[in-house]
């Protein structure tokens, strides 16, 4: 996500930036922060998907950095911190966490509309 003041760059190896978005798509369906994350972005800040997409992105290399660092594994977590199971974390984004058709169809292109 873009801060106040800075500039977007298109910097940075496309391969791994590709990477980055796919693995931010498989993310936001199988950790229930990321989840929240893209939820928030989507229905309450109103941001396109591919925003969306890119800010979970950023937050996977934050988590990537901290990983190597501390050099603990990393450990899919619920809202209060306890370690949770992939299939509790897909229910918990399941159950709270799913954008709805109509937040989605207010942000898609007009083509998409007219070629119909």
């Amino acid at each position: 996500m873009e801060r106040a003041g800075q500039t977007l760059t298109q910097g940075g190896n496309n391969r791994i930036k590709h990477a980055l978005y796919l693995a931010a798509d498989t993310a936001r369906k199988t950790d229930p922060e990321l989840a929240e994350l893209y939820w928030r972005l989507m229905t309450v800040k109103g941001h396109h998907h591919k925003q969306a997409l890119c800010a979970v992105a950023n937050r996977i290399v934050n988590r990537i950095f901290s990983v190597l660092k501390r050099g603990k594994p990393y450990e899919v977590r619920d809202r209060e911190g306890n370690g949770i199971t992939m299939c509790e974390a897909k229910a918990i984004i399941l159950e709270r966490y799913t954008v709805g058709e109509n937040a989605r169809a207010g942000r898609r292109s007009n083509r998409i509309e007219k070629n119909s």
